[in-house]
């Protein structure tokens, strides 16, 4: 058994996994296994990645080939193939940091402090090459995963991207957390269980992964589609977020923030829903809504969504797609 399983979903990213591949090979942790899942790539993915791992001569690196079936079933397939104390993922476009000793360091905390699961740091460049670090976080010590939750949603820090993140892989095996398959929203779905689940919990202000964004336009109908999708699913992590939070005891100086940034979220994705003539009932929207502690503004979107004419909402909702396709 190694110390830590790298999982890397891999699916048609010839020209950029080669980058993934040598930020892992430049780190100097030994006990460290890297799991390549290749998602049954149609461009020249897998043979860039067999090649590399057999100049390479890392025997850290160990790869599988398998039927496209999307990232969750590709995480969920490097998780089954994983043997190790601790587990942590990374998307094949993207790369660990330049630090060398990154996985190292976060080891080496996950053993002293008998962690859960460990949040570190990123930063993000987009198309131009335009880099910024993501956040700087005060609170470093050791906590419950539920606290780190609400924390960083009270903070407006909290991030579902599951790759910074480091996890005791019988945390997630012993609870049975998967990777929800078929649906866009796979990320969120997955770490707010594990967070609410993890007794201890830590944040340490390590830069340990590069993200790379990019702004793809939405211009046909199949993209159209897959955005109804889109919308259809944040609607539906939204309310199984609520559930979550609904049922997880919250410090009171948390609640009413969390309400209305959970409140702000919901009623954005239902106006762009009608505009996508999505139905939405007056009861879903109603049924979410109940009991928040909602600010004044919130308070009037909430009335103009459920009382205005159908002409204005669609106006609203042409805006709201426009602005945020």
């Amino acid at each position: 058994m190694t110390k830590l399983g790298v999982i890397v979903a891999a699916y048609n990213v010839e020209n950029e996994i080669l980058r993934c591949l040598e930020s892992l090979h430049n780190q100097n942790f030994e006990d460290a296994q890297f799991i390549i899942v290749n998602d049954g790539s149609t461009d020249g993915t897998k043979n860039v990645i067999a090649d590399y791992i057999s100049n390479s001569n890392d025997k850290r690196f160990v790869f599988f080939d398998k039927t496209n079936n999307g990232i969750s079933s590709t995480r969920n397939y490097g998780l089954q193939k994983a043997n190790s104390d601790y587990v942590m993922f990374v998307d094949g476009d993207d790369a660990l940091s330049d630090d060398q000793d990154f996985l190292y360091k976060i080891s080496n905390i996950m053993d002293k402090d008998s962690l859960d699961i460990l949040e570190f740091n990123y930063d993000e460049k987009n198309d131009k090459g335009k880099q910024k670090k993501f956040t700087e976080r005060k609170s470093t010590q050791i906590i419950s995963g539920t606290e780190l939750f609400y924390e960083s949603i009270y903070n407006d820090r909290f991030d579902s991207y599951v790759w910074h993140y480091v996890y005791r892989l019988n945390l997630l095996k012993d609870n049975v957390f998967w990777f929800k398959e078929n649906t866009y929203i796979e990320d969120v779905l997955f770490i707010i269980p594990v967070l609410l689940a993890a007794k201890k919990a830590k944040y340490v202000d390590e830069i340990g992964y590069t993200y790379i964004r990019r702004n793809n336009s939405i211009t046909n109908n199949s993209n159209v589609s897959h955005r109804k999708k889109l919308v259809k699913d944040h609607i539906s992590v939204l309310e199984k977020v609520n559930q979550n939070i609904e049922n997880t005891p919250i410090d009171s100086r948390y609640i009413e923030r969390i309400d209305n940034l959970l409140a702000r979220a919901f009623m954005v994705n239902v106006i762009k829903a009608k505009g996508y003539n999505i139905p939405i009932t007056r009861n879903e929207i109603n049924g979410f809504l109940k009991n928040k502690k909602l600010t004044k503004a919130n308070q009037i979107k909430k009335e103009v969504i459920l009382g205005s004419p159908q002409f204005v909402i669609n106006a609203l909702s042409k805006l709201m797609i426009k602005i945020f396709p």
